[in-house]
């Protein structure tokens, strides 16, 4: 793993494990990625990353936990050059702490063990105290930042148009009142997701994992009479024991221990204890529910330990509690708020209530649970208490974003011992995120991973209140069609149920007040800071009318938003690129037999990907410089990019003198 986590910076690394990295702008998309394009253990030599590097594979060392894309567009060039896409470490059932594995990115059940529901694919292994880095889990932070600043970068050429220019900005500065936002997987910017998941190793001798598990079994059954599950273990040294079946490929499902159980809050979002484990269906077969005080699931007695190896899965038989005796002891908090699903929560179960907003220490006594969703395959948050940094201001982020301020190591970003004892809820502002060109010029002067314009002062009133904060549209680029169109919520996402209707989140109010604008600092090129009307307005309207880029994702889509809200410009890319040889460029025999003497099919892998990125990237261009009316079609309904094009050839002039029109009026604004 990594101890680097530099925002910008991804020159310093520490370590061989394996990201993935995509460069959308090259056509580089994960569907395209077989399980054959990846080492399958994630670690590898000198020279094997020589090979990877050579053959231009989706491939780094790890900087800063997570397989990433980046793209070529507005978020780009204003900073945010890599998107997290999914963790490359979670914590299992049993609380280890495995590595996912660089791809595929999206799951399928012919990547599975055995049962997918409950097992790790294929790809994924756990880390030891070996392995280096190792011990930094959970102790330095993985974050990224998405921050809305103007784009310091100088204008560039329009593709297909050599003399229509753009510079991409981030002009209305006063409507997104949270503007740093952190964009990671990792709860609080470092704790791992947890999965109701075991790992099991996988041994070269399978009949090795089968002996130990049939001993584990003759040991159980030949207890003293009348032994609890406890006291089995505390006997047997159960902590040694399990390790050691652990490292021959057999591994206890966890019961009492299980990393499942629901949390017990102090008033002050102290973690003060935690249940027992709860069932997993799967894992454990529930034999009796029984009147208890514990919360409902959690483990009482197990009547038969289970255990899971690469080929078999056997289930603990248990006795757990119905939950009829559980009281919260903050029963006056009231019932929290849940995310409204109508919008873009990409990173999270498309299950209405089944995630919520934690505003009150009740609200976190439910753990969170991640996985990979059942429909698209893709890693998420599947329950619990909702972490989305990305549109809900959490009492973290200030801390977070002080630590980044002050690396111990060049670097290297500590989490602070406080942060580990508690949670941290979502709240409302009380502070302006304004944009300031001198911290700008400090940042970069200094070298700080927090190269962005984004500055803080305090406000003496709420800011905003607890809601959910939009992101420019350019910027919600985790739904842009050229991305994950699957992931559009009116595709996830079914009705509303009505008894949720009165808790579920609305959109926060745009427009902050007017002292805002002393706060604000220009800087140059004067032109990125459009005064626009819109800038220092006081909040008014509905929230559509506030933000008239989310009516992509409401019913009601009118044409006025089309072309005023679509970012319409791509960057320039020669024809030469956008034809070239596959093979030829990917290299001959000699590296064709060096990449199959790693892994059997990488090549070919290989080839299918870049020829697969090629149309790709062909198709976007060409689709954006013949077709620009159904580009913005396209980006805007959130449509299959080669369905649409399929429509244009049939219907070419659709919308086209009107987005021609205003792509000559946005290059002559942003000239000015």
């Amino acid at each position: 793993m990594t101890v680097y986590h530099n925002i910008q910076d991804d020159t310093l690394a520490s370590t061989q494990v394996l990201a993935a990295v995509y460069r959308l702008d090259e056509g580089e998309h994960p569907s395209f990625a077989e399980q054959e394009l990846f080492p399958v253990n994630g670690i590898s030599s000198a020279v094997d990353i020589h090979i990877f590097k050579q053959a231009g594979l989706p491939l780094s060392m790890c900087h800063n936990g997570h397989s990433v894309m980046q793209d070529g567009w507005t978020a780009y060039v204003s900073g945010q050059r890599q998107v997290p896409l999914s963790p490359l470490f979670v914590r299992d059932l049993s609380g280890r702490v495995i590595y996912l594995g660089a791809g595929p990115e999206v799951k399928q059940n012919s990547h599975w063990q055995h049962d997918w529901r409950v097992t790790f694919p294929k790809g994924c292994y756990d880390l030891t105290a070996e392995t280096m880095g190792a011990e930094n889990i959970e102790n330095v932070f993985f974050t990224h930042f998405r921050t809305l600043d103007v784009a310091f970068q100088l204008e560039l050429n329009v593709s297909g148009r050599p003399n229509m220019h753009a510079v991409p900005s981030y002009d209305a500065r006063n409507l997104y009142p949270y503007k740093m936002r952190l964009d990671t997987f990792y709860i609080d910017g470092w704790k791992l997701p947890q999965m109701e998941r075991v790992f099991a190793r996988l041994m070269e001798d399978p009949e090795t994992a089968k002996s130990v598990s049939e001993k584990f079994i003759s040991r159980w059954k030949n207890r003293p009479k009348g032994q609890d599950y406890l006291s089995f273990y505390e006997e047997n040294d159960g902590d040694t024991l399990f390790e050691q079946m652990f490292m021959q490929g057999c591994t206890v499902i966890p019961t009492f221990e299980a990393c499942n159980g629901y949390n017990k809050v102090g008033k002050n979002f102290d973690l003060q204890d935690f249940w027992s484990g709860r069932a997993v269906e799967g894992l454990h077969e529930v034999v009796e529910f029984r009147k208890n005080n514990a919360p409902k699931g959690t483990i009482l007695e197990v009547i038969i330990p289970g255990y899971v190896t690469a080929r078999k899965i056997t289930p603990a038989q248990v006795i757990v509690s119905d939950g009829s005796g559980y009281k919260s002891p903050h029963e006056e908090d009231k019932q929290p708020l849940v995310p409204d699903l109508s919008l873009p929560h990409t990173r999270t179960s498309a299950t209405w209530g089944v995630t919520w907003l934690p505003t009150q220490p009740s609200h976190f006594e439910a753990p969170a649970i991640w996985g990979w969703e059942d429909i698209t395959g893709r890693f998420m948050q599947l329950s619990g208490p909702l972490w989305d940094p990305l549109h809900y201001f959490y009492a973290s982020v200030p801390l977070v974003v002080k630590a980044f301020r002050s690396p111990t190591i060049i670097g290297t970003f500590d989490v602070p011992e406080d942060m580990k004892i508690r949670f941290y809820p979502v709240v409302s502002m009380n502070r302006y995120e304004t944009l300031s060109a001198p911290t700008a010029k400090y940042r970069l002067l200094n070298a700080s991973p927090i190269q962005s314009a984004v500055d803080f002062v305090p406000a003496e009133k709420e800011v905003c209140g607890v809601g959910y904060h939009p992101l420019p549209v350019a910027y919600e680029y985790e739904l842009d069609p050229f991305w994950f169109p699957e992931l559009a919520p009116y595709l996830r996402v079914g009705e509303m149920p009505s008894k949720l209707s009165e808790r579920v989140v609305g959109v926060i109010k745009s427009g902050i007040s007017v002292e805002f604008a002393v706060h604000v600092t220009t800087t140059t090129p004067e032109s990125l800071w459009l005064k626009d009307e819109n800038n220092f307005c006081e909040a008014t309207g509905e929230p559509d009318k506030d933000y008239p880029q989310l009516a992509r994702y409401w019913e009601d889509k009118t044409e006025e938003h089309h072309l005023e809200q679509v970012p319409l410009w791509l960057p320039d890319v020669s024809e030469t690129d956008l034809v070239r040889n596959i093979r030829r460029a990917i290299g001959g025999k000699p590296l064709k037999k060096q990449m199959e003497g790693l892994q059997k099919g990488m090549y070919e892998a290989l080839y299918s990907f870049r020829e697969q990125s090629l149309w790709w990237r062909r198709l976007r261009h060409r689709l954006f410089r013949k077709y620009p009316g159904w580009y913005v079609r396209c980006w805007w309904d959130m449509s299959v990019p080669e369905d649409v094009a399929e429509m244009a050839r049939k219907n070419p002039k659709n919308g086209a003198k009107q987005v021609e029109q205003r792509l000559l009026e946005v290059n002559n604004k942003k000239r000015r």
